[in-house]
């Protein structure tokens, strides 16, 4: 862009580098004619003199021209200071709190409180847990700050919480930033839509410049993706992608080389990703240092304490009681929901589904309804839109004039179009399509913060 935008100006400079030899030709030429040329007579006045002022004229302009053209060139350049930088930097960071505050509320992240996931530092040798145990691990800001590259790795299965973790990551780090701080402003982006064709800082700069136009316009006359642009280049911008594993699958391998080499020079850059899809693509650890996690499956307590708070005896309670069996004599039910309860999306999905009227979550527990884990996730999946697209005419038009219906029909049409693009399950496919962050369709699709995922 900045190409097309330097192009009038490119032949205005063109123009008038060639007035001045132009009128010089011209000097030159009355200075040779002499009194032969009968222009002079009619003019009145010698050759000569004409011939040298015409060439003085020549020098003059000579001399503007090039001083314009430096003094354009510096004012193109002049924009880019440190402190022009800064300014724009604390406008973004002070915008993106705004969204963060908002995406959080929507994501229902601390209703009733937030949902804690442990998670597994990940080393070429061995496999370290990080933090004091399932129900209190570290902060995930303090374990950024402390890795030796500001360069970390999210993995997790289909619903692990990763694109939480990344949020609840930059939403601390804004908060701990000062103004006009050396800290980079965290900037969560989704990869689903990115051409590895292009430049990654290129691209990222066309998205914030999309998403925060007024925090990318404080320059006159400088396109906000420019300044956008040289935010990232600058390092004044943390590149938080999310979603890896959302490109299509033939994109992939392009992508994180790509990422691989714009981030060279320990760029620091947080990556969230399902793992088999990331691992596919990085054999070892020497493309470029990094710390890895792999975020741990939710433990009992956890589950129980979320699900049913408190001494009291709610509906939860036998459904909690039973899959706290880890005999090998339980039944394959019991074993089943236990598996699908031991991922953060299925236990927020199950939270808001039965949380309503009569519901009884003990239904779960039927063999003869469900004989899957997929039968289950697809039933609370249901039972969640259910819940949030309410028949309430009032609530319908909160979530953009959608019925649970109509939004459980868009989403599966889309969840299939997706598995038949990027191969994935029904399931993460519905997970996948809905935007992340502050990325939307065109159309009006449930947000992933307003469906609490």
């Amino acid at each position: 862009m900045a190409h097309g935008a330097d192009a009038p100006d490119s032949g205005r400079g063109l123009g008038s580098a060639v007035l001045p030899y132009a009128v010089g030709l011209v000097g030159v030429f009355l200075l040779l004619a002499g009194p032969d040329l009968r222009l002079s007579a009619r003019l009145g006045m010698r050759p000569e003199i004409g011939g040298g002022l015409l060439l003085a004229g020549a020098v003059g302009l000579h001399t503007w021209s090039r001083w314009r053209r430096k003094w354009a060139y510096r004012s193109r350049a002049a924009w880019r200071t440190r402190r022009t930088l800064d300014r724009a930097a604390d406008a973004l960071a002070e915008s993106l709190v705004v969204r963060y505050d908002e995406d959080e509320r929507l994501r229902r992240l601390n209703d009733p409180y937030p949902l804690d996931v442990a998670w597994t530092t990940l080393t070429p040798q061995t496999e370290e847990t990080a933090g004091a145990g399932e129900e209190n691990p570290p902060d995930i800001a303090d374990y950024y700050t402390a890795t030796p590259a500001g360069r970390l790795v999210v993995l997790g299965g289909a619903g692990a919480g990763k694109s939480v973790l990344v949020l609840r990551l930059a939403h601390a780090l804004l908060h701990r930033r000062t103004r006009g701080s050396d800290d980079p402003v965290p900037l969560i982006v989704s990869l689903a839509s990115y051409d590895p064709g292009q430049g990654l800082l290129r691209w990222m700069a066309e998205q914030l410049a999309d998403a925060h136009p007024q925090a990318c316009s404080l320059v006159p006359e400088i396109p906000p993706v420019e300044v956008a642009f040289h935010l990232l280049l600058t390092g004044r911008v943390l590149p938080v992608l999310d979603g890896f594993d959302e490109l299509p699958v033939r994109r992939r391998a392009v992508a994180l080389r790509q990422i691989g080499e714009t981030m060279r020079g320990r760029r620091p850059f947080v990556l969230a990703s399902r793992e088999p899809e990331y691992r596919r693509h990085v054999p070892d650890r020497l493309d470029f240092e990094r710390t890895e996690i792999r975020l741990s499956p939710l433990g009992d307590a956890t589950v129980r304490a979320y699900l049913s708070p408190g001494q009291a005896i709610t509906r939860w309670t036998p459904v909690l009681d039973r899959i706290a069996d880890h005999s090998p004599a339980a039944p394959p039910e019991v074993r089943r929901l236990r598996q699908v309860l031991s991922v953060p999306l299925m236990v927020g999905l199950a939270r808001v589904a039965y949380a309503r009227g009569d519901a009884d979550p003990s239904e779960l527990l039927e063999p003869d309804t469900f004989r899957s884990r997929t039968d289950i996730e697809s039933h609370l999946y249901d039972a969640f839109l259910d819940a949030v697209y309410s028949s309430s005419y009032d609530l319908q038009a909160a979530h953009g004039g959608w019925s649970p219906q109509q939004a459980r029909a868009w989403i599966g049409f889309l969840a299939a179009r997706m598995k038949a693009v990027n191969e994935q399950r029904d399931l993460a496919g519905r997970r996948a399509l809905v935007p992340v962050g502050s990325v939307q369709h065109s159309f009006r699709l449930p947000r992933a913060q307003e469906l609490g995922l």
